[in-house]
């Protein structure tokens, strides 16, 4: 599966370009193995940071910016138990970035239909 979008934002922080790629191999019928590129392209065009008066008459800083870029890769399994909910285990890891801090790790997720 593929997907974009550009993510306008309406205030100081920068407008995104995103691109996200999965893919999955059935193990069983119970079993998927997932595989996913997400792309996070800062467009740069976000007002920067800003300087606003704190209390006591002095100025204090708010990062606003968020220019930055991410691309990292996901692996994981997605269990279907019966009755339909979905159990998922994996492990995400940067593997570019510009601006970001370290963001990589296990998780875990449960899914069920609505």
């Amino acid at each position: 599966m593929l997907g974009g979008a550009v993510r306008l934002r309406g205030s100081a922080a920068s407008d995104e370009l995103r691109v996200d790629a999965s893919t999955g191999l059935s193990l069983t019928p119970s079993w998927l193995l997932l595989g996913e590129l997400n792309v996070i392209q800062g467009l740069g065009n976000g007002r920067g940071n800003v300087d606003v008066a704190g209390s006591g008459g002095g100025v204090g800083f708010v990062a606003t910016g968020t220019n930055y870029d991410l691309t990292k890769l996901q692996l994981s399994t997605l269990y279907t138990a019966p009755g339909g909910s979905q159990w998922q285990v994996g492990y995400q890891q940067p593997v570019m970035g510009r601006n970001t801090g370290a963001a990589g790790g296990p998780f875990v997720a449960a899914w069920w239909r609505f």
